[in-house]
């Protein structure tokens, strides 16, 4: 698709435009290109993601891990947004999603490629003269360019929360590498491009934080301050769960769940890893990530899911037993959450094994009697 013409005209465009510097030697010049190359491979919305996984990466051998911390997420999930408004070929893979939800392919490409019909302009490129295919090369080359940059700028920065640190870092790159889509994509500013984050008792950065240390923990101790830590987030919305009675039964049911769900967490404490079938599955994530990108937004769906189960728990005061309160709120977080986990709650081994009490390790409690929510506070009767 691109021959030594091609390569002619990159040093031509270089000479013209020796502005911009977003990378340096022969080496690194070279890895641009490639990466043009593959960007304008792209197909579809999955093929997108493990590029943008891939050119974070990258980055990282200069600039450190990013790609894996939640600067990283948060970063790559804003340079998806970018590249399906300012990219051809990314609003193209884009608009081939259509077709899983019964939009003809044809529609569905073309309503794509109009999303993205931006073109040269959002990065500041004169491409009056060039045909079609050199066009979306120079705009993927300087894409590339601008996504650097930006992963660059993100771990210069200490202090700030993962959505702070993105917005800043996506601005000064677009300055340098992208002058037209400060004034494209949102009046000036470019935070608008960053992902708020889902509605929820946890904000993005919080969730994104929390999935980093579920996946991080080494033993049961760790465990236990992971989930204090996440009830105190959601602390701020339902009360003072995580120092209640029923929030330490909650806290010994999302750990049983965890054990049986996620690796690290069988492994923190000890244990086999539960699941049957592949991890992606038991979040309904189809097995369409990378491995690393899976276990990642498993360990954030399982926050998200957590998370959920505490406001449901403080949610339903009535009579009754606390652990039956207990099950009833986690089963309906993991409904929504984690299907292929309710699945597994619902029938089998494992799901008789969940309904027969307690998990392993956790303090015999009692199944009868009555509690109430009292402002912030959890209280027990008649136990």
């Amino acid at each position: 698709m691109h021959d030594i013409d091609r390569t002619q005209l990159e040093a031509d465009y270089e000479s013209e435009e020796p502005e911009f510097e977003g990378f340096e030697g022969e080496d690194e010049e070279s890895e641009e290109m490639v990466l043009a190359g593959e960007l304008l491979a792209v197909g579809n919305e999955a093929e997108l993601d493990q590029f943008l996984g891939k050119l974070i990466k990258k980055a990282g051998r200069a600039v450190g891990r990013v790609a894996s911390s939640p600067v990283g997420r948060m970063l790559g999930q804003s340079l998806k947004k970018i590249a399906k408004q300012a990219l051809p070929m990314a609003g193209k893979a884009l608009g081939a999603m259509g077709a899983a939800y019964g939009i003809p392919p044809s529609v569905g490409m073309a309503v794509g490629g109009k999303l993205a019909s931006g073109l040269g302009s959002a990065f500041g490129l004169e491409l009056e003269g060039l045909s079609p295919e050199d066009q979306e090369f120079e705009v993927a080359r300087r894409f590339v360019r601008f996504a650097k940059e930006a992963a660059k700028g993100a771990t210069a920065q200490a202090g700030l929360d993962p959505r702070t640190i993105a917005s800043s870092a996506l601005r000064n790159a677009a300055k340098r590498h992208a002058p037209g889509l400060l004034s494209t994509l949102g009046g000036g500013r470019v935070s608008g491009l960053v992902e708020a984050g889902t509605p929820g008792l946890l904000s993005e950065a919080e969730e994104m934080e929390l999935a980093s240390e579920l996946l991080e923990v080494s033993d049961e101790g760790e465990v236990d301050q992971f989930f204090g830590k996440l009830f105190k987030g959601a602390a701020r919305a339902v009360g003072k769960v995580a120092r209640s009675p029923i929030g330490q039964v909650l806290k010994g049911h999302l750990k049983q769940l965890g054990a049986k769900a996620l690796p690290s967490v069988a492994g923190a404490l000890g244990l086999p890893p539960g699941m049957s079938g592949g991890l992606g599955s038991m979040f309904g994530l189809q097995g369409e990530l990378e491995a690393e990108d899976e276990e990642y937004e498993s360990a954030r769906r399982f926050v998200r899911m957590s998370a959920d189960a505490a406001q449901r728990v403080l949610g339903s005061e009535g009579d009754g037993s606390p652990v039956a309160a207990v099950r009833s709120a986690v089963a309906s977080a993991a409904q929504r959450h984690a299907p292929g986990l309710y699945d597994m709650m619902r029938g089998g081994e494992q799901a008789r094994a969940w309904q027969g009490g307690a998990p392993r390790g956790t303090p015999s409690q009692p199944r009868a009697g009555q509690w109430v929510r009292h402002g912030n506070r959890i209280i027990l009767f008649r136990v």
